[in-house]
């Protein structure tokens, strides 16, 4: 680094780290070749407040596995965002094996602020309180996608939602308009920064996930409904 901007950072009194501006221009420059897909592996809530453009957020194997399923990365460059833990050979061929996918690169966190810094704004996800989406609910100011299993969305869910199986939830929102407020629901919330992260690269602007997930909302003691089973 040249003294000239050592210098100029010391006056904004911001720390650049090199190393992920290197990386983002080596993967600028492949680009020519093949899209690249960042699978960001941060926790639902980090990726949420701010995530390069078109990441997906796969906080769980499961999620990798589905990833994997579908051809969301055919022809992609596909970049993983992950710990530095992550980086050791073992834990890259565990990735490979759950998702079927081959890793072209493995980038810390910190590449996410530097992206913001060179490349422009970072998208973001809208985190919801339990409360505030039951006002939303009551309101029709939203549609929820309710993303558990069918059992678990058969025993009780928020009154009016939809259950959309996770695997599938590109074909099933197909039609829906972009400008719909989406409000995903998952278990505990860590499945919904996946499902808003999918439903963010089909360009949907207006996507929420629950904090905490159905287990919050029922602890905060909001309505439910649950379906009607015919009884022979």
């Amino acid at each position: 680094m040249t003294p000239e901007m050592t210098n100029c950072l010391r006056r904004s009194k911001r720390c650049v780290d090199t190393r992920a501006v290197s990386q983002l221009e080596r993967i600028s420059q492949e680009k020519a070749t093949a899209q690249p897909l960042f699978l960001d592996m941060r926790a639902p809530s980090l990726f949420a407040r701010g995530f390069i453009p078109g990441s997906i957020n796969v906080p769980s194997m499961d999620c990798l596995a589905i990833i994997g399923s579908r051809s969301e990365c055919s022809g992609q460059s596909v970049h993983v965002i992950a710990s530095s833990a992550l980086k050791r050979q073992g834990e890259r061929r565990l990735v490979e094996r759950y998702s079927g996918i081959q890793v072209h690169g493995w980038l810390k966190p910190e590449v996410v602020r530097e992206w913001s810094r060179t490349r422009g704004d970072l998208a973001t996800i809208e985190e919801l309180e339990p409360d505030r989406l039951a006002v939303r609910v009551a309101a029709w100011k939203t549609v929820v996608l309710d993303v558990r299993e069918e059992s678990a969305f058969a025993q009780a869910h928020i009154p009016e939602a939809l259950h959309i199986p996770l695997d599938n939830i590109s074909h099933s929102v197909a039609g829906l308009p972009e400008r719909t407020s989406i409000s995903v629901v998952c278990e505990t919330g860590e499945k919904a920064g996946f499902a808003g992260s999918l439903l963010s690269r089909l360009g949907y602007g207006e996507v929420a996930i629950l904090r905490g997930g159905f287990r919050a909302y029922v602890d905060a003691r909001l309505p439910i409904a649950r379906r009607n089973v015919a009884k022979r």
